[in-house]
């Protein structure tokens, strides 16, 4: 199991654990205060938005050039801005901090 720290829009961490291979939009989702993920992880929405630190920014795998896409249609999006659906947990994640993107 991988477990991440996660920070909701009220502040509040939670701890979660996922199987290595899940979708980190999967575990969100779940959560009462998570992401909606309208679209199901097919990058058509963009309401499964995180922050990732920098410091974890190079662990995970790069964006495609349509996450980029889909990121830049939002207007305040920033460099640690990542889609959730495009996270996949690996042992190398163990402990990653996740902070839901602002609403908007």
């Amino acid at each position: 199991m991988i477990t991440i720290r996660f920070t909701d829009r009220s502040g509040v961490t939670h701890t979660l654990s996922g199987e290595s291979g899940t979708r980190l939009m999967e575990l969100l989702r779940d959560q009462p205060e998570g992401v909606a993920a309208i679209c199901g992880g097919i990058m058509a929405c963009g309401t499964c938005r995180v922050l990732i630190p920098a410091a974890w920014r190079q662990r995970l795998a790069p964006q495609s050039a349509d996450e980029i896409a889909v990121l830049q249609g939002i207007p305040a999006h920033d460099p640690d801005t990542r889609l959730s659906c495009q996270i996949v947990l690996t042992p190398e994640l163990e402990g990653l901090p996740v902070k839901l993107a602002p609403d908007n």
